[in-house]
């Protein structure tokens, strides 16, 4: 039987947020040109996470979500392995090791509520269309800052490797579980 509770402040009970996790590889694409190109670690810092920051409303808006419920992470190098799964776009065959620990776009988005069905729907509509996915996906990471220098072969196409879509909750503490403020100082 239904209680007829109904809670208007998920985070006070410690109810998990629900999210989606968009794990996109490249080919032909690394930040070892900005290394190289940039005169200080600083600098190269600094236009690495300018691509972040350019890429953030570009995959905000293709979840259809606004840009605060967004979290997006440019990364290369060793990451956890990852198998094909039944949301995974795959383009030419399967990942080697060195292509699973290449350049790759991690995006996580909040969903609202109880649900993360809301925020993966416009994805996996995306998604359908494997070539029309990859083609957007070339065209985002293609009008990022420093794209020209980013790239590995001056000559070679830079294509998506493989999309993978997960569901996933994120843990909540109940507030009621916070440690208590300090106490106010006479």
């Amino acid at each position: 039987r239904w209680s007829g509770q109904i809670i208007h402040r998920l985070t006070n009970f410690g109810v998990a947020c629900p999210a989606v996790r968009l794990t996109v590889w490249f080919s032909n694409i690394s930040f070892n040109g900005i290394r190289q190109d940039a005169e200080t670690e600083e600098e190269a810092e600094l236009r690495m996470s300018n691509v972040e920051k350019c890429l953030l409303p570009s995959f905000a808006a293709m979840a259809d979500v606004d840009e605060d419920r967004v979290s997006l992470k440019v990364s290369e190098g060793p990451g956890e392995s990852q198998e094909q799964t039944e949301d995974s776009i795959l383009s030419g065959g399967m990942l080697n090791s060195a292509e699973n620990d290449g350049f790759r776009v991690v995006v996580t988005i909040r969903a609202p509520g109880a649900r993360s069905s809301w925020a993966s729907g416009s994805l996996k509509q995306a998604m359908a269309d494997a070539e029309s996915f990859s083609s957007q996906m070339v065209v985002l990471i293609g009008g990022t800052p420093d794209f020209m220098t980013m790239r590995i072969d001056a000559y070679g196409d830079v294509s998506l490797i493989k999309a993978d879509l997960e569901e996933l909750d994120i843990p909540r503490l109940a507030k009621c579980f916070e440690p208590p403020p300090p106490p106010a100082a006479p």
